[in-house]
C-alpha cells in the first residue's frame, strides 16, 4: 500500500505541476498541446520508471516483447473505429430520432460542415482542407487514417499514461479483476481534472465534466485492461488510447448544437459506446484468465 501511495503521489505531482504553465495558455494553443504531451501525459510513466528502477526488467517487463500477441495489436484500431461509430449512432439515436436536444444534431452536407467549423472557430485549422461533396468519404478516410497512422503517431505519448494505468497499477493493485479496474479508472479520471478545469474535454461544466470523465475512464479501463491481458503487452492499450485520441475529435466536424456533457466521446455518448464495446468483448472472449493471478512486482509481467 505504501508503494502505491508513493507511486500515485509522484504521478500526480509530476503531471499536475504542469498546471502552472497550462493555466496561462489557451487549450487550443500549440503550447498547451506540447506541455500536455511532454509533461502532463508522461507523469505516470516517469513515476513508474522511478518505482521500477531497481526491479529486474524495469520498464521493459511491461512491453514483454517476446510474448506479444500481435493479433490484438492489430485489432486495437478497429476497436477505436467501432467506438467512434457507436458514438455517432448514439448521437443520431438520441439527438435525431428521440429529439433530445442536448445530444445535438449530426450534419453531413459540405456547406453545413464549413459553417459549423466557422461557428466553432475551427475554420482556421481546417480552412486549407478540401472537403469533398460526399462527406461520408471524408469521415471514413479520417477514421481509418486516424485510428492507424494517428494511433501510431500518438503511441509514444499515450505510453506515458499506459505504463502507469495498465502497467504499474494493473500489476500492483492487489484486488480482483473487477475492483482493480474500477480503482484504476477512478484514478485515471481524477488525474484528468486539471485540464478539464481549463476547459479541455468539457467546456460547459467542470464538476459534471469531471464526474463523467471518471465514469468514462472506469468503463474504458475494462476495455484497455482486456487488451493488456490478451496481447501480453502495454503497447496494445497504448495503441488503442492513441487511436481514440486521434479520432474522437472527428465528431466536432459533424455535430451541431447540444451539450458536450452529452455528445462528447468522453461524455454520456462515449460512456455508453465504450460500455457496449466492453460488453461485446467480454461476452465474446470471456474474462481474462490471467486477471485471476497477481504477478510479483519484481517479475516480468506475463
Amino acid at each position: 500500500m505504501k508503494k502505491l501511495i508513493l507511486y500515485l503521489t509522484l504521478t500526480f505531482i509530476i503531471s499536475w505541476s504542469s498546471f502552472l504553465i497550462l493555466k496561462e495558455t489557451n487549450t487550443e494553443s500549440l503550447t498547451f498541446y506540447l506541455v500536455t504531451a511532454l509533461w502532463y501525459m508522461p507523469g505516470p510513466a516517469i513515476a513508474t520508471l522511478i518505482m521500477e528502477r531497481f526491479k529486474r526488467g524495469g520498464l521493459l517487463s511491461y512491453f514483454n516483447l517476446k510474448k506479444i500477441d500481435y493479433r490484438w495489436f492489430l485489432i486495437a484500431p478497429l476497436i477505436a473505429v467501432i467506438f467512434n461509430s457507436l458514438v455517432f449512432l448514439l448521437i443520431y439515436l438520441f439527438g435525431e430520432i428521440m429529439s433530445f436536444e442536448r445530444f445535438g444534431n449530426l450534419i453531413f452536407s459540405k456547406e453545413e460542415i464549413i459553417e459549423n467549423l466557422a461557428d466553432k472557430g475551427l475554420i482556421a485549422n481546417f480552412g486549407n482542407v478540401k472537403i469533398p461533396e460526399n462527406t461520408f468519404i471524408l469521415l471514413i478516410i479520417i477514421s481509418l487514417f486516424g485510428s492507424t497512422i494517428g494511433g501510431l503517431i500518438n503511441l509514444p505519448f499515450t505510453l506515458g499514461e499506459e505504463l502507469g494505468w495498465r502497467g504499474y497499477l494493473l500489476r500492483n493493485i492487489k484486488s480482483n479483476f473487477f475492483v482493480k479496474n474500477i480503482l484504476i479508472g477512478m484514478i485515471w479520471g481524477i488525474w484528468h481534472m486539471p485540464i478539464i478545469f481549463l476547459g479541455y474535454n468539457f467546456e460547459s461544466d467542470f464538476i459534471l465534466g469531471s464526474l463523467l470523465m471518471i465514469v468514462f475512464c472506469i468503463v474504458a479501463t475494462f476495455v484497455f485492461s482486456f487488451l493488456r491481458y490478451k496481447s501480453n503487452t502495454v503497447l496494445t492499450p497504448a495503441f488503442l488510447h492513441g487511436s481514440i485520441n486521434a479520432t474522437a475529435p472527428i465528431i466536432l466536424l459533424y455535430l451541431k448544437g447540444g451539450s458536450d456533457l452529452f455528445w462528447s466521446p468522453v461524455g454520456i455518448s462515449g460512456i455508453l459506446a465504450m460500455l457496449i464495446v466492453s460488453i461485446v468483448l467480454y461476452s465474446c472472449f470471456g474474462v481474462c484468465k490471467t486477471s485471476a493471478s497477481i504477478t510479483p512486482v519484481n517479475q516480468p509481467f506475463p
